[in-house]
This record gives C-alpha cells, sequence and structure tokens, in this order.
C-alpha cells in the first residue's frame, strides 16, 4: 500500500501535500506550511503531526516554536514536495504566488493543489508547467474564470482535475455558518463586538 507523505506549503497561507513510497505509518513524515500565521489553515500541521508525520513549516511572517515541527524556506518546501496545496489568503502579495519559477522548483512529479484562490496562481505558467512535463498533474476548485470558477482551459487539460469550490459546503458547515451570521447582527444590535473580528480595537461605528 502506498502512504502519503504531507508535505504543506503555505507561502502566506498556503499548502503542500507530498506523497512518499510505500512506508508504514510509523515512518509518516513531510507537512510543510508557509505563512503559518498569517493566513491558511493552522489546523493542517497539528493533525498531520498526530499521524506521526514529520511536519516542516516555511513562513516569513512568524518564527515556528512548536518543537514539533521544523520551519524552512519555501524553495527546499518545492523541491521537495510530492502535492503543494494552496490555502494561502489572496491580497497583493500572494497575487500569482505560485508562478513559472515556483513549478520551475517543483518535482517532476508533484502534483499541484489549489482549493484557496485563483488569484495565487499564473495560470498560464501553470498551463505550460503541465504541458511541459514539469509537474506531473493539478487539482483545482477554484480559479480565474467568474467567481472563482476554475478556469475551463486549465480544467480541460487531460491531467487536471477541476471541482466547483463546494468541498466545505457540508449540512452541518452550512447550518454553522447560518448561525454564526445570526449570532453576529445579535452582537452588533446589542453594541456588541462579534465574536471572531480582527479589528476590534478599530470598531467604532455603532448601530
Amino acid at each position: 500500500m502506498n502512504y502519503r507523505k504531507l508535505d504543506v506549503l503555505s507561502a502566506n497561507g498556503s499548502v503542500v501535500l507530498r506523497d512518499g513510497p510505500a512506508i508504514p505509518p510509523a515512518e509518516w513524515e513531510g507537512l510543510e506550511y508557509v505563512d503559518w500565521k498569517s493566513g491558511g489553515d493552522t489546523n493542517f500541521a497539528p493533525l498531520a503531526s498526530a499521524m506521526g508525520m514529520k511536519v516542516l513549516i516555511s513562513d516569513p511572517y512568524a518564527t515556528v516554536e512548536e518543537p514539533r515541527f521544523q520551519q524552512v524556506d519555501l524553495a527546499t518546501l518545492l523541491a521537495s514536495s510530492d502535492h503543494v496545496v494552496c490555502l494561502a489568503v489572496a491580497n497583493e502579495a500572494t497575487e500569482r504566488l505560485i508562478n513559472a519559477e515556483a513549478f520551475a522548483r517543483m518535482r517532476r512529479d508533484a502534483v499541484f493543489i489549489n482549493v484557496s484562490r485563483g488569484n495565487l496562481v499564473d495560470e498560464t505558467a501553470l498551463a505550460a508547467a503541465l504541458a511541459e512535463g514539469k509537474i506531473a498533474g493539478a487539482a483545482l476548485d477554484v480559479g480565474r474564470a467568474p467567481d472563482q470558477m476554475p478556469t475551463p482551459a486549465i480544467a480541460a487539460i487531460p491531467n487536471v482535475i477541476a471541482t466547483p469550490h463546494i468541498g466545505g459546503l457540508t449540512p452541518p458547515a452550512i447550518e454553522a455558518q447560518a448561525l454564526h451570521t445570526v449570532e453576529q447582527v445579535r452582537a452588533l444590535v446589542s453594541r456588541a463586538v462579534p465574536d471572531g473580528a480582527v479589528n476590534a480595537e478599530a470598531w467604532t461605528r455603532k448601530i
């Protein structure tokens, strides 16, 4: 059986998954994060570590102090990962984060996965990397088409899997989102700061 090595890239929140050789679970390793705290899914590394994986993190904005994890640079992360999974936030700093240079650093047997936002990827470079065999394939549920849908030209490439961006829309998640929205409105009407507000210290407008 082939067991997975997880490497996570998280350059400004991105993540990399790595497929390893057939090895027993006790020797699973490889989760690399870039942007440990600035964005992305910070729950991923602890989960991978709990499964016995070695966790590597690359984050230009934070120092990783958790002893279970090892901090590395992005170039090392790209070069060593079998699966590169983007979970970065979309902003000016992450625009085309995964570009021709990034694809050139990846392994030829690597698979690129984007489940964040289409803005993070230079799609011309992605198409070229796939056509030239610089990477083995890609899977994505976002792109630069309207509503962040996967771009049809990319989705049509044989070694690409493309789906809608709905992986998290389970019934419990939908219910939780609705209830959380109601709780936030209730807090605002009560002139309170909603739970999870990211700029509470700057909040001045009251309802």
